[in-house]
């Protein structure tokens, strides 16, 4: 994933030493990562494929998930102009405050249900959040308003057990960043499990069935999308013949990089060659700047829009117009996650 920052805004409650980083980035390049935070991401715009411990997803626009701690995702932008917001929350708040999360977990997913009503204050709250950030010092209570409504929304997602998991994920993490990175500085070598198991004294089994378990895909998945992020910029920027750029980037043939290439983009490289105007060279020439000023204005401008509907919901609508379909949803979000808490894994 290739990052493109906007704004940075760390946060920090005092008295309750809660760490918030908030940031909005373009999605590029598939990149496997984990850290010890809690990763609520927002995908603004575009459409994305997420990967999270070995759970394959398409996200659109507005969809939401939730990353455990240490657990293991990737993104790969399947559209241009793939704008997230994500927001990394120290475990810390959850677990002084009776949400044990090592012997819990969040499943937050809209994919799940886009339907409830907690996904779009989510997203308002994250708007309000990132738009009242830039001036920190002013709106401090603005801030801490939004904050701990975030918190308070992402608590109704959070269920007991899976602490085995969690341990599993955090003891695999040099394995596979050793691997992962060697990949990523030799995918233009004939390389193959056999080999990385030999370099790096492991069983081909054990890494074969690491990178199902962590990125939801297989090994020579991994591999091949890694080389057709290069070979796309090729084709984009380049005069080279699609044979050299097949060599070029790893692949054994043409007939393997037209077969690949087709499977993840419906057409061959050449036809899309074809396709390629001077305005998306352009596009592509400036994929790892920043986000351009228009950009920049554009999410604001959505961002401002959806504070704006939570500020007219909270002055306008009648509370009663909605208590009725919150209560019912809500008895049932709770009769849903008391079941899967009493019935066996």
């Amino acid at each position: 994933m290739s990052e493109f920052k906007m704004f940075h805004a760390p946060l920090v409650i005092e008295k309750q030493n809660i760490d918030i980083d908030q940031l909005i980035y373009k999605i590029g390049s598939y990149h496997f990562n984990w850290h010890n935070n809690l990763e609520l991401f927002w995908l603004i715009s575009g459409k994305i494929e997420m990967n999270v411990n070995g759970s394959s997803q398409v996200m659109e626009k507005n969809d939401m998930i939730l990353i455990n701690a240490n657990n293991g995702h990737a993104t790969f932008a399947l559209k241009p102009n793939s704008v997230a917001m994500r927001i990394y929350i120290s475990p810390d708040f959850f677990m002084k405050n009776g949400y044990d999360l090592n012997q819990g977990y969040f499943e937050l997913n809209s994919i799940q249900g886009r339907y409830n009503f907690n996904f779009q204050s989510l997203r308002e709250s994250m708007a309000n959040l990132y738009l009242y950030a830039e001036d920190s010092k002013e709106n401090l209570i603005k801030i801490n308003k939004y904050l701990f409504s975030i918190f308070d929304l992402i608590t109704q997602f959070y269920h007991k057990n899976k602490k085995k998991k969690l341990e599993i994920v955090a003891k695999s993490k040099p394995v596979l960043d050793n691997v992962v990175g060697y990949i990523e500085s030799h995918y233009t070598e004939d390389i193959n499990l056999n080999l990385l198991a030999r370099k790096f004294n492991y069983s081909s089994s054990y890494l074969s069935k690491l990178f199902k378990t962590e990125l939801g895909i297989n090994f020579y998945e991994y591999l091949t999308r890694y080389r057709l992020i290069y070979a796309i910029k090729d084709l984009t920027n380049s005069e080279l013949k699609v044979s050299d750029i097949a060599f070029r980037n790893g692949f054994s043939d043409v007939k393997s990089f037209n077969s690949m290439f087709k499977k993840h983009f419906q057409q061959t490289p050449s036809v899309y060659r074809k396709q390629v105007n001077k305005d998306l060279k352009i596009i592509d020439k400036k994929f790892k700047d920043n986000l351009s000023f228009e950009d920049e204005k554009n999410i604001k401008s959505l961002l401002r829009d959806l504070a704006l509907h939570d500020k007219k919901s909270s002055e306008l609508e009648n509370p009663c117009s909605t208590c009725l379909a919150r209560g019912y949803e809500q008895k049932y979000n709770g009769l849903v996650k008391n079941i899967k808490e009493i019935l066996p894994n």
